[in-house]
């Protein structure tokens, strides 16, 4: 499975190329975004992952991306990712990615994930109140709650995977799982 998810790096990162220098605007680039939530789109079952993005036009990218799941997991994915609108905007979106999950003194757990889901601007202020549950810190009886100044482009993802895995069970098994993160794209 390792040498497989190297192989399909290489071609997504080649394909890119290719196809962008296709376009009659050749607007591929390199960028880097990272999600916290229940991140289950680009590589496993992670709330923390951090990903580097290849842009093929303004409605699809590949991606590779290392997460985890607190700390006690390790887990990367590959995958291609379509907006039905531009990626700039919220819009709906569908991804396939290829992922597994490695954590101590156990074999690798691998998948393959579909999403469909949608992306969301939400008013910065409502993004606080998530990070803010994690953060709470008590002083003296009362809970003080950070304000965390995000970037402009943070989104919202809300969405549902469909997971052919062996997460759960010892054999690859269809498992529903929900997307729900804030990811900021640099």
């Amino acid at each position: 499975m390792r040498y497989f998810l190297i192989t399909l790096t290489c071609f997504a990162i080649y394909y890119s190329q290719e196809s962008s220098d296709l376009l009659d605007l050749n607007n591929s680039k390199w960028r880097k975004s990272s999600c916290i939530g229940l991140c289950t789109e680009k590589t496993s079952v992670s709330t923390f992952e951090f990903s580097i993005l290849k842009d093929i036009n303004s409605q699809s990218d590949f991606y590779a991306s290392i997460g985890s799941f607190f700390i006690f997991t390790v887990n990367y994915g590959v995958g291609y990712r379509y907006y039905f609108n531009s990626k700039h905007k919220p819009s709906f979106f569908s991804s396939c990615s290829f992922n597994g999950l490695s954590y101590l003194q156990a074999p690798t757990l691998t998948a393959v994930n579909f999403t469909f889901a949608r992306s969301f601007n939400p008013p910065l202020d409502f993004i606080n109140i998530l990070p803010a549950l994690f953060m709470g810190i008590i002083s003296m009886g009362r809970v003080i709650l950070p304000k965390i100044h995000f970037p402009e482009n943070t989104k919202l993802n809300l969405g549902l995977v469909l997971s052919y895995s062996n997460f759960f069970k010892n054999e690859h098994e269809l498992i529903l799982l929900p997307l729900i993160n804030l990811e900021v794209d640099f």
